[in-house]
């Protein structure tokens, strides 16, 4: 799958650690009862830690800035476990979109090979810039303690023992934290998955829209043949349409959870950023790493989005330019089947809510904004 290979290969690793990767039908009793028992395990991890977490938030509540640092970390623990839930009850369909693409890929013509490459080129480029980030901020949480002289733990959670009295508990509040941060890091390295899905349906509507741009080409007039194939094109242009819809249904409460969990991890970050002055380097930078890698996060679904809803607009006009003037009335309706069709926005949506639009990006970044701002009034009247 050319410039998909090696990412897709490293997602699936990914979502096979979180027990997000389909299994075959056909697998064996003993697979499936033990691809369950990884389920149980990781959604109770990450259960588990938020609880801990949420318990030590409300101990700490006299210390606003610890309460904000653990809350930072919560909520990425909460939008992992969102994701891996969500992606379990739709991994059949999440399954049938990707093994699509994959057989596509293996199938389908140079011209829709040549689509996908040019729409996936900057993705590629920003996908590894992006998952080199996850992977830093995953790894700085990992082995910060080890270099602190004292028993500290990556973030701040509640136990029911004293672990900074005795190294055996230490260690199992330590391994039990970097197990969560590493299901949290794989959780936020799938987001190509999305973008590849999107833009597969790009190429393929641009291929429709060829299509429709050469559609009296080898036809010599004759109305059967012209027929014939623009029935072809609407039936292309419906399975695109049904496609989309079901990529809408598999990620829109994905993204939903993702909105909710950055937009308070973005102002958390921007405020410890901000209102501390006591903070390292290494500390600042990490921060920092994290409120920009949350933002394009976020980003990866909103920009594919925008592209296809623009590229689907482009159907109408390229039925329209046509020659439809020159076609029997029969062949008109069809055409205006698809222009019909092609009025209405792709219904890809955060939540079933907004559009994924740059437009309501930019909402978000000024909505983040306008939190911090109140965050910060709250914190300092306390």
């Amino acid at each position: 799958m050319f410039l998909l290979k090696y990412p897709m290969q490293y997602t699936s690793f990914c979502l096979k650690i979180i027990c997000c990767w389909p299994i075959s039908k056909n697998a064996s009793n003993l697979r499936k009862n033990f691809d369950f028992l990884h389920f149980l395990f990781v959604i109770s991890g990450f259960i588990l830690i938020s609880i801990q977490a949420l318990v030590y938030a409300i101990i700490q509540a006299n210390n606003p800035q610890e309460i904000i640092e653990t809350l930072s970390t919560q909520v990425i623990y909460l939008h992992a476990a969102g994701k891996v839930g969500i992606m379990r009850l739709h991994r059949h369909k999440f399954s049938r979109l990707l093994h699509g693409v994959e057989r596509v890929q293996t199938t389908a013509s140079g011209e829709l090979l040549r689509y996908h490459k040019e729409y996936t080129r900057v993705g590629y480029v920003a996908y590894w810039i992006y998952t080199i980030s996850v992977f830093i901020i995953t790894l700085d949480y990992i082995v910060q303690p080890l270099w602190k002289k004292s028993q500290f733990l990556p973030t701040g959670a509640w136990y029911p023992f004293d672990y900074k009295k005795s190294t055996f508990f230490y260690t199992l509040a330590y391994f039990q934290q970097i197990i969560c941060i590493t299901f949290s890091g794989c959780a936020s390295t799938t987001e190509i998955t999305f973008g590849v899905f999107i833009f597969f349906a790009c190429a393929r509507l641009k291929v429709l829209q060829r299509k429709f741009q050469q559609l009296s080409d080898n036809s010599n007039g004759n109305e059967k043949i012209l027929r014939r194939r623009i029935c072809n094109y609407v039936q292309q242009h419906c399975d695109i349409l049904r496609y989309i819809n079901d990529v809408n249904e598999t990620y829109t409460f994905i993204i939903l959870v993702l909105f909710l969990s950055i937009l308070l991890t973005v102002c958390c970050t921007s405020f410890l950023i901000i209102n501390v002055t006591e903070h390292s380097l290494d500390s600042i930078f990490i921060n920092s790493l994290l409120m920009v890698a949350s933002a394009v996060q976020l980003l990866f679904y909103y920009l594919p989005g925008h592209i296809l809803i623009e590229e689907a607009k482009t159907i109408a006009e390229s039925v329209y330019y046509s020659g439809w003037e020159s076609l029997s009335i029969n062949c008109r309706k069809l055409l205006l089947q698809i222009m019909v069709y092609s009025a209405s926005p792709i219904n890809l949506r955060n939540g079933k809510m907004g559009l994924l639009i740059l437009e309501n990006y930019t909402t978000f970044l000024t909505t983040a904004a306008s939190y911090l701002t109140s965050l910060r009034s709250i914190v300092g009247t306390v």
